[in-house]
């Protein structure tokens, strides 16, 4: 099934954190749809081909200005701080990136674009552990941290301001993203990779048994654009809902590192495993089935294609 498509050559997007690896992937797809694109970051610009405001979220003046120029009749809003472990470690900053900074998002939107369509990421963080359970959009938010708590209270806020003025929005709450270019180095995926290309052997802080679902960015990109399309569409059941973009498939993460070793064509180079990690939760699925079915998206690339391309990626653009 495929998600209905809208001419986007007419229409302006503005999207925070475009500079990040899911934000590149989402500016990438949306110029090749047509769409006029303004990308507003607090990180380089460097490779960033899209027309961008440097801004923090935090700065409300900063964000309303951004979107006065902006004028969009979309906005995908992936800023703020995606690391659970800075979050822990410096909590205020973290409510303010992600729970403030989409604050003064909100009330920009409504005072400058409340006819704009939003689409806010959350984060699968907000399920907390559900023992192994398949996670559906249903599910009681029970994350706890200060990152998982960051996010929660960014979907309440945003359905505070959609219900007292009538914004549209929608929440994305995705699996663990991964693809080429990521700019934090400290991440599963590109720690593999970089270690295989090296020919070096992948080190896994964990148990290696935890397992996780992991989606492609083109995936995401392309999951996040059509939430835009179906709420400037007007479609029924997109508006105030929560949707889970995930590749639908959960693997170890020795699984993982072995898929990637396959890849990169180093099968020799078998993972390290330290057992060091603080206790993580053992299983975390995502179901897909509304994403499906009432927004049309499903994730194309499996994970050893997925991780193909990564590959490719750090092999032409790193030299190794």
């Amino acid at each position: 099934m495929s998600a209905p498509t809208l001419d986007l050559s007419r229409l302006r997007v503005l999207v925070t954190g475009s500079s990040g690896l899911v934000g590149r992937a989402v500016v990438r797809h949306l110029e090749d749809r047509g769409a006029t694109v303004v990308g507003l970051t607090r990180g380089t610009t460097a490779g960033v081909r899209e027309p961008h405001i440097r801004a923090r979220l935090e700065d409300a003046d900063a964000v309303e200005a951004a979107v006065q120029v902006a004028r969009p009749d979309g906005v995908i809003h992936l800023g703020g701080q995606s690391r659970v472990g800075a979050s822990e470690a410096a909590p205020r900053a973290a409510f303010e990136a992600n729970v403030q900074g989409t604050w003064n998002l909100l009330e920009a939107l409504r005072r400058h674009a409340p006819e704009a369509a939003l689409v806010v990421a959350s984060s699968d963080a907000v399920y907390g552990d559900a023992g192994g359970a398949v996670l559906t959009e249903s599910q009681t938010l029970a994350g706890q941290g200060i990152y998982a708590t960051s996010k929660i209270v960014t979907e309440s806020v945003g359905r505070s301001f959609a219900d007292a003025h009538g914004l549209r929005l929608a929440f994305v709450r995705s699996s663990n993203a991964y693809g080429g270019g990521d700019p934090d180095p400290a991440r599963l995926v590109p720690s593999v990779v970089r270690a295989l290309l090296r020919g070096s052997r992948p080190v896994l802080r964990g148990t290696g048994r935890e397992e996780r679902d992991f989606v492609h960015v083109t995936d995401l990109a392309r999951g996040y654009v059509a939430l835009v399309e179906a709420l400037l569409s007007g479609r029924a059941g997109i508006a105030g809902e929560a949707f889970n973009l995930a590749s639908g498939t959960v693997v170890t993460i020795l699984a993982l590192a072995h898929t990637a070793a396959e890849a990169a064509g180093r099968p020799d180079l078998q993972p390290e495993v330290l057992g060091e990690a603080p206790a993580a939760i053992a299983r975390k699925a995502l179901s897909t089935e509304k994403s499906l079915s009432v927004l049309g998206w499903a994730a194309e690339l499996d994970l050893a294609s997925g991780l193909r391309e990564t590959i490719a990626w750090y092999r032409k653009n790193e030299g190794t």
